[in-house]
């Protein structure tokens, strides 16, 4: 009996050593080797920034720095974030107002990039998407996107001249006024989509841009286009010489004319105080001319003195004008022989034919020495008159 007491107190003893000894070594690794992983961080972010009404965005939620546990009994990292949706904005597959993704004990496999979407809102204005993270840390605090008015569209250039064109365009949504650009050079804010320029160079071409604005918020992108205005024409005559007519009879003047980059056929207007006009007148010019020997034939119709013009008027040219004088002198009349019948003891009768435009003759009788018979000097009969009866002839 003593040996067999013996021996089971040996085994005892034995087992509360190897108990000890476990006990010892799980401390050690609970105390030292073993520990919960790091919580995450979350930043927030968006494909874009500006854009359009209607358009939409994506939101990224960057996840960074969870690690996994290390021992026995310890957890690994943890992260969570709610993302507040602003009111105005809306998801395009369902209406939400916050997301909210949990990646308690992920670890390392819950790092990467998450993304949420997409959204978009019919007004124009700047939402603050919010973000909280309630487990981790955040980066920021939420992001900003401005929802802008839409560019406008369909840019169109008309009545374009050398100096001077008008624009038009379509409006874009939501837009308010428009800032348009001319060559880099930008005219006042306006509300019209109409705009006419002037004062532009001649032959130039004009890069056209145009933003849409709705208070603070401008278009994302702009509308452009460009446009050239016409080349100046050119246009000359050379003067008129002055005109001396016998009443009655035609003189031929010739006017050169040299033209370039006519944008219309020329018309040319006379105009006289009277005594003559032009006979078949030119009253067209091709705006294909480019020189030209324009023949006018003045026929006098009127003694007298006279001035006159002629114009010519052309699309986008001032009006070119030459002056020019006339004098139409009357024609010496050319008597008929006198008859036998029209001789009487101290006179005759004179005839002759009538003169076309003839208001009147002056008649003079001289003798054989040249001396005015007496009666018969500056004698004025009128137009109409083909006949007169000369006395005091001895």
């Amino acid at each position: 009996m003593k040996f067999m007491k013996k021996t089971f107190f040996s085994f005892k003893h034995f087992v509360t050593l190897a108990l000890g000894l476990t006990m010892s070594v799980g401390a050690f690794a609970g105390g030292v080797l073993g520990s919960d992983g790091v919580n995450g961080a979350v930043s927030l972010s968006v494909d874009k920034t500006s854009l359009s009404v209607n358009d939409v965005v994506v939101l990224t939620a960057t996840v960074s720095g969870m690690t996994d546990d290390t021992g026995v009994g310890k957890s690994k990292g943890d992260c969570k974030y709610t993302i507040t949706i602003p009111t105005g904005v809306t998801q395009q597959k369902a209406p939400e107002t916050s997301l909210t993704n949990d990646l308690t004990d992920k670890g390392e496999s819950g790092n990467g990039t998450y993304n949420h979407g997409s959204y978009t809102a019919t007004t124009v204005g700047t939402y603050k998407f919010g973000l909280t993270v309630e487990t981790g840390s955040a980066g920021n605090d939420g992001v900003a996107v401005s929802f802008c008015p839409s560019a406008p569209t369909n840019l169109k250039a008309s009545n374009i001249t050398p100096t001077t064109m008008d624009l038009s365009w379509d409006a874009g949504a939501q837009a308010v006024t428009y800032i348009v650009s001319v060559n880099g050079v930008e005219y006042p804010e306006q509300k019209e989509t109409l705009l006419s320029l002037k004062n532009l160079p001649s032959a130039t071409k004009q890069q056209i841009s145009i933003v849409s604005k709705n208070g603070d918020l401008k278009s994302v992108s702009s509308l452009t286009g460009s446009f050239s205005t016409l080349a100046q024409p050119q246009f000359t005559m050379s003067s008129v010489e002055a005109l001396n007519v016998k009443l009655g009879n035609n003189q031929q003047q010739i006017i050169s004319v040299s033209a370039a980059n006519l944008a219309s056929d020329v018309s040319l207007a006379f105009s006289t105080t009277g005594g003559y006009s032009i006979q078949d007148n030119v009253s067209i010019i091709s705006k294909e001319t480019s020189t030209l020997d324009l023949i006018l034939n003045f026929v006098a119709d009127k003694i007298g003195n006279f001035v006159g013009t002629l114009k010519a008027t052309t699309q986008y040219l001032a009006d070119v004008v030459i002056d020019f004088s006339a004098t139409v002198s009357p024609e010496v009349v050319a008597l008929n022989e006198v008859a036998d019948e029209n001789v009487y003891s101290s006179g005759c009768t004179l005839t002759w034919n009538a003169i076309a435009g003839a208001t009147s003759y002056v008649i003079n009788v001289y003798d054989a020495n040249g001396q005015a018979v007496d009666g018969n000097e500056n004698v004025e009969v009128d137009g109409s008159a083909t006949s007169y009866e000369v006395e005091n002839l001895l």
